[in-house]
C-alpha cells in the first residue's frame, strides 16, 4: 500500500454484468465552475489510470489494483460512472478528499472499491444556492457532479479544503 500522502485505490472493480457503464472517470479537482454541470463543473485533471478507455467493451470484470492518485494536485477527487442505457439511479458517484486516517469501502451499481488515505464526502443538493440562475434547471439541479461542485465550493469558502502539493 502506498503511504506517500495521497489517496490510494487498493482495488476498484467494474463488473459490466451488474450494469454496463458508458463512462468511468476520476477527476482531480482543483476548483469548480458553477456555470457548468457534469464533468465540466470540475476544474482540474482527469486520471489516465482510471478511465473510460480502460473499460470500453469489457465483457468481464475490469480490476484496478494499487492505483496511487498522484497524477495531479487536487483539493478533492471524484469518481463518476455513467450507465448505458442511461439510468440516473444506476450511475456511480464517489466524492472524497485525502485523509491519512481514513479509508473508504464503496459499492454502487457496477463498481465496488476500497480506498486508503481517503474520506468520503457527501453529495447533497442542499448545498446548491437557490438564487443561482441554474438552480431550477433540472439538468443542473439533478446532476450529482454539480451538486458536489456546490459542496466543494462551500468547503473551500470555509477553509476545509487544502490543496495537496505535487509529489512527483
Amino acid at each position: 500500500m502506498s503511504m506517500n500522502g495521497v489517496p490510494f485505490i487498493e482495488e476498484l472493480v467494474y463488473d459490466p454484468s451488474a450494469g454496463p457503464l458508458r463512462y468511468l472517470w476520476l477527476a482531480y479537482i482543483d476548483s469548480v465552475d458553477l456555470t457548468q454541470h457534469c464533468k465540466k463543473a470540475f476544474v482540474g485533471e482527469t486520471s489516465q489510470r482510471v478511465a473510460t478507455r480502460l473499460i470500453q467493451d469489457a465483457a468481464a470484470p475490469v480490476i484496478f489494483r494499487d492505483v496511487t492518485l498522484d497524477e495531479a494536485p487536487a483539493r478533492a477527487f471524484y469518481l463518476c460512472g455513467v450507465s448505458t442505457p442511461y439510468v440516473w439511479a444506476k450511475n456511480v458517484h464517489l466524492a472524497f478528499v485525502y485523509d491519512s486516517n481514513a479509508a473508504i469501502d464503496f459499492e454502487a451499481g457496477a463498481v465496488r472499491a476500497r480506498l486508503h488515505n481517503a474520506r468520503q464526502l457527501s453529495i447533497v443538493a442542499q448545498d446548491i444556492d437557490p438564487s443561482h440562475p441554474k438552480a431550477t434547471d433540472t439538468h443542473y439541479a439533478t446532476c450529482r457532479n454539480w451538486q458536489f461542485a456546490w459542496t466543494f465550493e462551500k468547503m473551500r469558502r470555509h477553509g476545509e479544503l487544502n490543496k495537496r502539493p505535487r509529489v512527483f
